[in-house]
């Protein structure tokens, strides 16, 4: 009997420590690049899986913070990332690789940078909706 919980003790641990999905933002290279002279916005997002195992069916949104830039963007609060259609763009991530995407919106008002800088968030989400990393966009870029 001791042998089989020591064994059922060994295999929880083996299996809790294996390899998993690992997914950060790389804040280096996500940014908003501001063009007042057109009134649009680009957001770059660089996401990259650290881990072994590939992270299937995710998808990306846009939460909107300031309340400056939701003017701007017509009241919206958050915008998902999606396809032509509308409909939320799932992609996938392979272990050990990276994945780019990038979202253009037209701002109906003028915003600062200091207005987007921290004013808006990506979160990025499996396919049971549960967030598995998030990052407050910092780098704000004029073209």
């Amino acid at each position: 009997m001791k042998k089989y919980i020591i064994f059922l003790f060994l295999l929880f641990v083996a299996t809790a420590c294996g390899p998993e999905v690992t997914l950060e933002i790389d804040q280096d290279q996500t940014r908003i690049i501001h063009d007042n002279e057109i009134e649009m916005a680009s957001i770059y997002v660089r996401i990259e899986n650290k881990g072994q195992l590939p992270a299937n069916d995710l998808s990306a949104r846009f939460l909107i913070v300031d309340s400056n830039v939701q003017s701007a963007l017509s009241g919206q609060d958050e915008i998902v990332f999606s396809d032509t259609d509308g409909n939320p763009e799932q992609f996938q991530l392979s272990g050990g690789s990276s994945f780019f995407f990038a979202e253009v919106f037209s701002l109906e008002t003028d915003v600062t940078d200091e207005d987007l800088r921290e004013g808006i968030i990506v979160e990025i989400y499996n396919a049971q909706g549960e967030i598995l990393t998030e990052h407050t966009i910092e780098h704000v870029t004029q073209d």
